[in-house]
């Protein structure tokens, strides 16, 4: 009853668990030499991060402000972006993972093998994609 509903419970709640996830992904992605100890770190560290940060704006402390959830979930995701940086230049050196678990533009062209039947091409389930994301948003508008 306190949350206003449902819906702002369920996005409030998802909120501890998305804003750690995508940070860890997000700088794993762009950042390379991101290793296991900050990821580690990124999504439980994160999660704590997001209850302390939820504690401290829940407008129970007079001198900090009430804050929305979404302003919480953007201020925990950076400060455990900048936490993840922090543990890994403070821990081991970045090491060469397999090929097969580093996203690159090469594994595309792999995919777009003409010697593949249709439907194992990327470019076919790419059109299906495209097409249902087309027709859901044209339905749903």
């Amino acid at each position: 009853e306190s949350f206003g509903g449902i819906f702002q419970y369920f996005q409030s709640s998802l909120n501890y668990f998305a804003c750690p996830f995508m940070a860890t992904v997000l700088v794993g992605i762009f950042w390379k030499r991101t290793n296991y100890f900050a990821g580690v770190f990124g999504l439980v560290g994160g999660f704590v991060i997001q209850i302390i940060i939820a504690w401290l704006f829940s407008g129970n402390i007079p001198p900090l402000p009430e804050l929305h959830f979404f302003y919480v979930g953007g201020i925990a995701q950076v400060i455990t972006m900048i936490g993840i940086i922090v543990i890994t230049f403070l821990t081991s050196k970045y090491q060469s993972i397999g090929r097969d678990l580093v996203w690159s533009a090469d594994l595309i062209k792999e995919l777009h093998d003409t010697n593949r039947p249709w439907y194992q091409r990327i470019t076919f389930w790419f059109s299906i994609f495209a097409i249902l994301n087309i027709t859901v948003y044209i339905i749903f508008w």
